[in-house]
């Protein structure tokens, strides 16, 4: 269920970016992405990738290094919501 849901969010990037991606290359790219990240919630997953297709590399075609931009641009704005959470209880 969960690799259904971040191929759909890639097969939407895709056409998103342009498209010219295959099923199967989609696929791949799905499975090295959640080998790499799997260990994150799905949602914070997909909505990497959903932010990332209104990011400035829109015209791009979709790639594994831009999935990782994407995904740690993600964990920054995580770990800044986080820090600003931290210091209001302070």
């Amino acid at each position: 269920m969960v690799a259904k849901g971040v191929v759909s969010a890639l097969t939407e990037a895709d056409a998103l970016l342009g498209g010219g991606m295959s099923d199967e290359q989609i696929a791949l790219l799905a499975r090295s992405f959640m080998q790499d990240y799997g260990g994150r919630p799905v949602g914070t997953i997909i909505a990497a990738i959903r932010a990332g297709t209104r990011q400035a590399t829109v015209g791009h075609k979709l790639t594994y290094p831009i999935l990782c931009a994407w995904i740690a641009e993600q964990d920054r704005l995580v770990e800044q919501h986080n820090d600003t959470a931290h210091r209001l209880t302070k």
